[in-house]
C-alpha cells in the first residue's frame, strides 16, 4: 500500500526549492544593480580623471611658458647689472 505521505513531502521539496530559487533570483538581480551602479560610477569617475589630466596639462604648459617668461627676465636683469657697473 502506497501512502500518501511520501509525495506530500516530495511536493514540500520542490515548494523549498522553488523557494530558495526564487530567493537567489531576487538576490542576483539585487547584485546585478550594485554591479550596474558600479560601473556608472566607474564610468563617471574616468570622465571626471581625463577632465582632471587635461587640466593639470594645461596648468603644466602655462608653468612651463611663465618659467621660460621668467628665466628671460632673469636674464636682462643680469645683463644690466654686467653692462652698468
Amino acid at each position: 500500500m502506497i501512502t500518501g505521505a511520501p509525495l506530500e513531502w516530495q511536493i514540500r521539496d520542490w515548494i523549498r526549492e522553488g523557494t530558495n530559487g526564487l530567493a537567489k533570483s531576487y538576490e542576483v538581480d539585487s547584485l546585478r544593480r550594485d554591479v550596474d551602479r558600479l560601473e556608472c560610477a566607474l564610468r563617471e569617475t574616468r570622465a571626471e580623471a581625463d577632465g582632471l589630466r587635461s587640466q593639470l596639462q594645461e596648468v603644466a604648459q602655462a608653468v612651463a611658458a611663465l618659467s621660460q617668461v621668467v628665466s628671460g627676465l632673469v636674464d636682462r636683469i643680469q645683463g644690466l647689472e654686467y653692462s652698468n657697473p
